[in-house]
């Protein structure tokens, strides 16, 4: 049973930002325009949603009956956040650095 509660507590969450790491500046780019100041873009709002990700995420993980609409838990949750983008930073990083490849000049 501890397996099960290992997959999808923590091998489920990692793959699936990995994922998202990944597709969300893909998508992006086809709306930005190719150019280093697109790519820039690209970056800042790529971090921006797998930081809300992050944060929607660990709402639904951790909320209680406890956690009021206040300000506090949304500021508690954005810095454990933080911690997640060790898994999806040198995804989303990889990524941008190979989108330059697939533009055509």
């Amino acid at each position: 049973m501890s397996e099960t509660n290992f997959i999808f507590e923590i091998i489920l969450p990692v793959v699936a930002m990995w994922a998202m790491a990944w597709v969300i500046p893909f998508l992006l780019s086809r709306f930005l325009t190719e150019s280093i100041t697109g790519l820039i873009v690209n970056g800042v709002l790529s971090s921006t949603i797998m930081m809300a990700i992050g944060i929607a995420y660990l709402y639904l993980v951790i909320s209680s009956p406890e956690v009021d609409g206040s300000v506090r838990p949304i500021v508690t949750f954005a810095s454990r956040s933080l911690s997640f983008a060790l898994l999806w930073a040198p995804i989303l990083i990889l990524n941008l650095i190979t989108r330059p490849q697939y533009w055509k000049t």
